[in-house]
């Protein structure tokens, strides 16, 4: 369905079954179950669709954004977070929303763009980057688990992604060039920095062992693998 969505997709429209759209897809994500999907455009619209039939289920229009670069469902799918940036006021926010309605159950600020999401893969527990080179791990009311991460230089923080324990966090930094970092998430403690981006990452994930990443880079079509098999990170 998502492929079909995107392959459907010409300049600022694009349609697909019963479900159309009058701005340009920007994230789309499957929810948990398999059987809805949320996207978010250029117009700063959530829209949730059915898996199955291609329908719009919903459409979200008050979230006070210019666009919608990320979605996230938490684990039980129960919930989505969104980036909601307003870039013409400067006013930053990530917003969690009821997968169920829509409705906003709480809005988080940031002093700069929020620029990344992932949930763990257990629990409510949600890292945010933003563009100020911070790293936000944030418990289910929103609050730091720990103090944010900080990425020397104040580089931008792009991509973030809890390995499949949630014992460690990946982070896409900088613009050009640029390199992955992990981290331990119960203290901060960068483990390990990886080269190999020319350009800024618009893709980051582990698989399912969470000894490799996968992660793509901004104007080029192809994928990096890169291998966690550290002596420092052995037994994780």
């Amino acid at each position: 369905v998502v492929e079909q969505i995107l392959r459907n997709c010409h300049g600022d429209s694009c349609g697909w079954g019963t479900a159309s759209f009058d701005a340009e897809l920007r994230c789309v994500r499957y929810g948990p179950g398999g059987d809805v999907i949320a996207a978010g455009d250029s117009a700063g619209r959530m829209h949730l669709i059915c898996a199955h039939t291609g329908e719009k289920i919903l459409c979200l229009a008050t979230l006070e954004a210019t666009t919608i670069e990320h979605l996230e469902f938490s684990s039980d799918g129960s919930k989505i977070a969104a980036t909601c940036n307003d870039h013409r006021n400067d006013k930053f926010a990530v917003k969690i929303l009821d997968a169920a309605t829509g409705a906003v159950l709480r809005a988080l600020p940031f002093d700069k763009c929020a620029s990344g999401l992932s949930y763990a893969a257990r629990g409510d527990m949600l890292a945010v980057g933003d563009s100020g080179g911070n790293i936000h791990v944030l418990d289910a009311q929103g609050e730091n688990t720990l103090p944010p991460i900080k990425v020397d230089g104040g580089l931008r923080v792009s991509r973030v992604a809890f390995s499949p324990d949630d014992a460690m966090l990946a982070a896409g930094v900088g613009e050009s060039p640029c390199n992955i970092r992990i981290f331990d998430t119960r203290g901060g403690e960068q483990l390990r920095e990886m080269a190999g981006h020319s350009s800024s990452i618009t893709g980051l994930c582990f698989d399912c062992s969470g000894k490799t990443i996968a992660s793509s880079r901004h104007r080029f079509s192809n994928v990096l693998f890169l291998c966690l098999c550290a002596v420092h990170l052995a037994g994780r």
